[in-house]
């Protein structure tokens, strides 16, 4: 399976682990099906300390996603508003059982350099190992791409990143639907 390795703020991630915050917003969206958001928090923690799983994904502007999601945001309405401040779109992962890891990580032991600035795609297994304890070679990460800001973060050039179309469909079919909802209709979360 695929998940995205996600930078948050501790006061975010404590609300996602309490089931406050049932949904996580972004501004860009990964291109790829994902089926887990991997947790990584922010200073002073700067481990990754646990997952969520990502149900769909629903797009539209600023206002309609947070008249969806307010009941759930674990975020307040000003710092929503001025989060998505000049965006056409905003994005809302919604998010289900939130796990928290018996011992955070370092993003050392995954041969990651520094935290994403969006995004990072990270292979089931490598997570696996990771919680187990075992420190991971560059090539057992499972990194497929990630965003462009993102590709020396991971150690790798543009070039290591990309996989073929085949490779990328049957080493991560993930089952899930990325769910773009537009014109205020929306899928809600199950």
């Amino acid at each position: 399976m695929l998940n995205a390795l996600f930078s948050i703020k501790p006061e975010y991630v404590e609300r996602i682990f309490s089931g406050e915050k049932k949904y996580e917003y972004r501004t860009t969206v990964c291109k790829k099906n994902i089926s887990k958001i991997i947790i990584y928090e922010t200073s002073p923690v700067s481990k990754i300390v646990g997952e969520v799983s990502v149900l769909n994904i629903l797009k539209d502007s600023p206002e309609k996603i947070w008249n969806l999601t307010f009941k759930n945001a674990g975020i307040e309405k000003p710092k929503f508003m001025k989060y998505f401040k000049n965006h056409e779109f905003a994005y809302a992962y919604a998010l289900s059982n939130p796990i928290k890891y018996g011992r955070p990580i370092p993003l050392s032991d995954m041969n990651i350099s520094s935290a994403p600035q969006s995004y990072l795609y990270i292979a089931d297994d490598a997570i696996e190992a990771s919680v187990a304890g075992r420190r991971l070679s560059p090539a057992e990460i499972g990194v497929v791409s990630c965003s462009k800001k993102d590709a020396n973060t991971a150690g790798q050039s543009e070039k290591t990143t990309k996989a073929s179309k085949s490779e990328k469909s049957a080493k991560y079919a993930t089952g899930l639907e990325l769910v773009n909802v537009t014109g205020g209709e929306f899928e809600t979360p199950i």
